[in-house]
């Protein structure tokens, strides 16, 4: 057998038995390490693409706001009590979308985000890896990085990804891939280290017109939110080619809650970005964007940058 063929068949079922793990456990919240909305396609054979992904917040929620039972939208929470409705339980507002507390010695995240208001001014630094594997399939590694008002800077973990699609060949109406990611944070930046991200990816290309839907579930393997139900955070991107090479349009990221007991939309988290690609080389990417919270405890206010170059050979 072939090494590409062979990889190729060991990537597929490892996609596959990832797929199936997943969907009897729990979730988790979407991290503030990568803001991007998948497209379909997977990245050439015999490349590496290498790319920094930065994003800032400059103004966090409008209001945290608070309640007396456990929260609704939150990957750092215990287990609803046995005996009461999540879906009844009190609306609370979790910690700020794309947001983290800054560690500090001997407190753990979670009382930080119980016991202090929002940081509002935080950086973070995401190095990403992905490699094609044949002609439907790539292989991507995260390294995490956060730098906040205190000067600290950290490391904050890293992550692990396998994405296939379907070959361009089939001539399918709309692309489809999907894209599975085990995800590692330090305990000084979330309660819950382990979480696996299972992430549909639906596009299409409409004449000048671009749209890219990922339907996205996340469960928590290790930490209190072990004893959440499955997680949907949503994102999604419209945009429009003015040129060959600039396109613009908007980007919708969320975390709505959990499936089937979704909270109050004023306890969700919902976030909007006016965001422009630039396509001037195969070889380079480029996404740039400003968000708005267009829910209470969403950062009100963030930038963010991604700057891609792909190794040929």
């Amino acid at each position: 057998m072939r090494a590409a063929t062979f990889v190729q068949r060991a990537i597929g079922g490892g996609i596959a038995l990832m797929l199936a793990a997943s969907m009897p456990c729990a979730a988790r919240a979407q991290a503030p390490w990568e803001i991007e909305v998948y497209a379909a396609a997977t990245a050439p054979r015999r490349s590496l693409m290498i790319e920094l992904h930065s994003n800032y917040n400059i103004s966090g929620p409008s209001a945290l706001g608070s309640c007396g039972g456990p929260p609704v939208v939150d990957d750092e929470r215990a287990a609803t009590a046995p005996g009461v409705s999540r879906s009844s339980a009190p609306a609370c507002a979790p910690p700020p979308f794309f947001s983290i507390v800054p560690p500090q010695s001997g407190i753990a995240s979670t009382t930080q985000a119980a016991a202090q208001p929002a940081v509002i001014h935080s950086w973070h630094e995401t190095v990403e890896l992905v490699a094609g594997v044949g002609d439907w399939a790539e292989l991507g590694a995260y390294v995490f990085s956060s730098a906040d008002d205190s000067g600290g800077f950290h490391v904050a973990g890293g992550s692990f990804r396998a994405k296939a699609r379907i070959p361009v060949r089939w001539r399918w109406p709309v692309g489809l891939a999907l894209s599975s990611e085990i995800e590692h944070e330090r305990s000084i930046f979330s309660a819950d280290t382990w979480s696996w991200e299972i992430r549909p990816v639906i596009d299409k290309a409409l004449g000048r017109w671009y749209l890219s839907v990922n339907p996205t579930v996340v469960r928590t393997l290790v930490g209190p939110g072990t004893g959440n139900g499955l997680q949907f955070s949503p994102s999604a991107k419209a945009s429009f080619d003015f040129t060959r090479g600039i396109s613009a349009g908007l980007e919708y990221y969320a975390s709505l809650g959990e499936l089937g007991a979704f909270p109050p939309t004023n306890s969700q988290l919902q976030q909007v970005f006016a965001a422009v690609d630039l396509h001037s080389s195969p070889l380079w990417e480029v996404n740039a964007g400003v968000g708005f919270g267009i829910t209470p405890p969403t950062n009100q206010l963030m930038a963010k940058v991604l700057i891609g170059r792909r190794i040929v050979w």
